[in-house]
């Protein structure tokens, strides 16, 4: 069986939603870290970069996680990237379908990245396209961070992920990917936003394996519904 590790971005201004996250989806789960602009070891937050600004700090702790995997030791000596297989990285603001995603992860392909994809195609009200058309590609794409994204270690071992003058650090992430041959897979089932923007309802979790924007307090309707407790 494959061994995912979960790697939630959060700020030391959201305690609510960490504590969200580890009493709902994260229940029972050992293999996971909070990467932060602050360190919490009761709770396994890391200090990733010292900036809180919502887009500079997002981006310096994003690049800063991603660059020091080797270098995140969970235990017995082993770093993140000899000890897992894949990770799932995600927001502080997104409720995960861990049951699905581990039927999910015994079907995917170490040379693929999955999650919900952004193109110009699709998605051509982005200003992203036009606010760095001199460094996407027409044929460019990235995962939405808020739906979460899975990529392998064996992937991850291969890259220094670098800046490239975007300050939005998924879109930052997919480029680092995509020019260092990693495909991206798009899948249905990773949604960037609330179910009813999807025509889906909280219900519907059964089903998918990520929601974004889940307050707190909708954190634990959704984790009702995944437990099978709530039929209403």
């Amino acid at each position: 069986m494959k061994k995912i590790l979960y790697a939630i971005k959060t700020t030391k201004k959201y305690q609510e939603r960490i504590d969200a996250i580890l009493n709902t989806w994260l229940t029972d789960i050992d293999d996971y870290i909070f990467y932060s602009d602050h360190e919490d070891s009761e709770k396994n937050v890391i200090l990733a970069s010292a900036d809180s600004s919502y887009l500079s700090g997002t981006l310096a702790k994003t690049l800063w996680f991603f660059n020091n995997l080797s270098n995140i030791f969970i235990a017995d000596d082993k770093n993140i990237l000899d000890e897992y297989d894949w990770i799932f990285f995600v927001d502080d603001d997104t409720f995960v379908n861990v049951e699905n995603t581990k039927t999910f992860l015994e079907t995917l392909d170490d040379n693929f990245a999955y999650g919900h994809l952004f193109t110009s195609e699709k998605d051509s009200g982005n200003p992203i396209w036009n606010l760095y058309k001199n460094i996407l590609k027409e044929t460019d794409c990235y995962h939405s961070g808020g739906a979460g994204f899975l990529i392998s270690t064996e992937s991850l071992k291969k890259i220094t992920f670098v800046e490239y003058n975007m300050v939005f650090d998924d879109a930052t992430i997919g480029v680092n990917l995509l020019r260092n041959g990693v495909n991206l897979v798009h899948d249905e089932r990773f949604n960037p936003d609330l179910p009813e923007s999807f025509g889906k309802t909280d219900k519907d979790i059964v089903n998918e394996i990520t929601y974004h924007h889940i307050s707190p307090e909708k954190m634990v309707e959704l984790y009702q519904y995944v437990l099978g407790k709530n039929n209403d």
